[in-house]
């Protein structure tokens, strides 16, 4: 687990069983070809930059302790150019893409939850792991 405390990753961790589906998440998964080879099926989230923004911008200030200034200076300096060099073009190796078009998507809003999951659930291999009921 990365500390933002101490700018580096926290000693010891929490082991993950197997399990048919196992969902990882990250800004850089869809980055690293070694990465990308070893998942079945891939989403790339798109997401406005302004949304992007507001969300760090909110979640740094309050769970980070940051200053407004940091945070914009930071997202200027290499947060921007990253997404612009690393993620953006790593939504090719995407079997999905998902337009986040919303501030936030609550999982109690059941409609927003089977519009963005849906195809991704209906994906060959998913759909065995899938009952109908667990979706609609």
């Amino acid at each position: 687990v990365y500390s933002f405390l101490h700018h580096g990753r926290e000693p010891g961790g929490e082991p993950v069983q197997a399990a048919e589906v196992v969902v990882v998440e990250g800004t850089h998964v869809l980055c690293t070809p070694a990465l990308v080879a070893l998942f079945d099926i891939r989403v790339f989230v798109d997401t406005p930059a302004d949304i992007r923004f507001i969300r760090r911008l909110l979640r740094d200030q309050a769970e980070r302790g940051r200053t407004a200034e940091s945070v914009i200076a930071q997202y200027l300096a290499t947060v921007r150019p990253g997404h612009e060099r690393l993620t953006e073009p790593s939504r090719v190796n995407a079997d999905f893409v998902v337009a986040d078009a919303t501030a936030a998507v609550r999982l109690e809003d059941h409609d927003a939850v089977v519009r963005l999951a849906a195809p991704v659930l209906a994906h060959p291999l998913l759909a065995p792991l899938v009952r109908k009921s667990d979706v609609i």
